[in-house]
């Protein structure tokens, strides 16, 4: 597997196509970084983020209000929750594929009158730390509500 930041081999060769086509196969090393495990990633866990997602609108009937998410990953799904403190957990529940090779994508949608989805998309940047951003959106009867879309990075 290839893990984000991490090149897939250790060395590349080079091939330089010199004078009187003769060609020279020689090696070079490339950058691998360090602070990815060569193993699968593991990342369930609760990540504390750099800055809350706070977002308020419909008269408060979509308060977003969380500093921290919580991952559980068991290899074929990834189910990532907050710790909203707003009248109602938001976002719902989202899920996706498992993240074990860096990679996250998780999404959910509250459904009504208006229709509130939530998508994290995000890669992991160490093996405790990932970088991405998280969106909102809105659809139907929604009054002031309007799509808004944050960086998000996590710590845990």
């Amino acid at each position: 597997m290839v893990y984000p930041g991490r090149v897939g081999i250790s060395r590349i060769a080079v091939i330089v196509l010199l004078g009187c086509g003769r060609l020279d196969f020689s090696s070079q090393s490339a950058p691998v970084d360090a602070s990815l495990p060569d193993a699968p990633l593991s990342p369930t866990g609760t990540y504390k983020l750099t800055t809350a997602v706070i977002y308020m609108c419909a008269q408060g009937l979509v308060d977003e209000n969380f500093n921290q998410l919580a991952f559980v990953d068991n290899a074929t799904t990834l189910t990532v929750t907050s710790n909203d403190v707003g009248p109602s957990a938001q976002p719902c529940v989202m899920k996706g594929t498992s993240a074990v090779d860096g990679h996250i994508d998780v999404t959910c949608t509250n459904t009504g009158a208006c229709n509130e989805t939530y998508h994290l998309t995000a890669a992991f940047t160490g093996a405790n730390t990932w970088s991405g951003t998280f969106v909102s959106s809105f659809t139907g009867l929604c009054l002031d509500c309007a799509t808004d879309s944050v960086p998000a990075t996590g710590t845990r």
